[in-house]
């Protein structure tokens, strides 16, 4: 939804969806935000793709347009990543780009994800199956301890 078009109902609204997503471990959501402003540059998602023996998710990231190529994806990426193994306990985090999306294509390589390769017709987007290239993060490319399956 363009941000124009969201009134403050129609915000609300989607605070308590996320809110409830992250209540029942299914999506987290958190801002990004310039520290010198304090305004919003983008987001980053962290989808649970399957707790059990796997403990895995979708990362996701959306910058700002007003805010495009100063760098703040690469910080998003990099922190949702950070915050999906630290306070989230996974093992794994996912990147499943768009082959079109040349922009997070980029990102990704220069924040070193592995590429895993391309899964074909893997997410339903805009009304079509799309093809994906798929890079990943575990905590040891933090520095940090995997943690043992409970």
């Amino acid at each position: 939804m363009p941000a124009k078009d969201c009134t403050r109902a129609e915000f609300e609204k989607i605070c308590r969806r996320h809110e409830r997503n992250s209540r029942h471990d299914r999506v987290y959501v958190y801002g990004g935000f310039e520290i010198r402003t304090g305004r919003m540059v983008g987001i980053v998602d962290i989808g649970l793709i399957r707790r059990d023996i796997y403990q895995m998710a979708n990362l996701g990231y959306q910058v700002h347009n007003q805010v495009w190529g100063r760098g703040y994806g690469k910080e998003l990426a990099i922190a949702g990543s950070k915050i999906a193994f630290t306070h989230l306990h996974l093992n794994r985090v996912e990147a499943a780009i768009n082959v079109d999306n040349k922009r997070s294509l980029a990102l990704a390589r220069s924040i070193k994800m592995h590429s895993e390769g391309l899964r074909k017709r893997y997410l339903f987007e805009d009304g079509k199956w799309t093809d994906n290239y798929v890079f990943t993060f575990t905590p040891e490319d933090f520095g940090l301890k995997g943690r043992p399956q409970k």
